[in-house]
């Protein structure tokens, strides 16, 4: 349940403050949150009876925040998959014609950490937006 979370709901999600959110039902809290606990509820809805269930032991405290902790790795884990599988094909997503091979060639400057900043295509996309059109005057 946990890696279609961030598939489904929210790429970003914090799902420790979206639970402790929607277990507190508070007019205060952030309504996106209480949105994105009832989307959770809706993928798995017998979870409500287990968060309200180790939410109202108060000694059992560690236990939910464990839960949330196992519910957070498994959400990186597929984060991670998901970034991993685009690794192979990024250039596609990145070139205008996704079939013509990208010239000049990334520069082998012996570590990665430089590559993609030594190329125009790669530092033009990994450039933030509000200095984009800095970056178009002098790439």
């Amino acid at each position: 349940m946990a890696q279609w979370i961030p598939l489904s709901i929210n790429p970003f999600i914090v799902v420790g403050n979206v639970i402790y959110a929607g277990l507190e039902q508070s007019k205060d809290e952030d309504p996106e949150l209480l949105e994105h606990y009832q989307a959770i509820l809706k993928l798995e809805p017998h979870l409500e009876n287990v968060l309200q269930c180790l939410n109202k032991q108060h000694k059992q405290l560690t236990q939910l925040d464990s839960f949330i902790k196992e519910i957070e790795t498994a959400i990186s884990g597929a984060q991670t998959n998901n970034t991993s599988s685009l690794k192979p094909v990024i250039i596609k997503y990145i070139l205008t014609d996704p079939d013509a091979n990208l010239e000049p060639k990334v520069p082998d400057t012996g570590t990665k950490a430089c590559q993609a900043f030594q190329h125009l295509v790669f530092a033009c996309h990994l450039c933030p937006i509000k200095k984009l059109a800095l970056f178009d005057c002098d790439p």
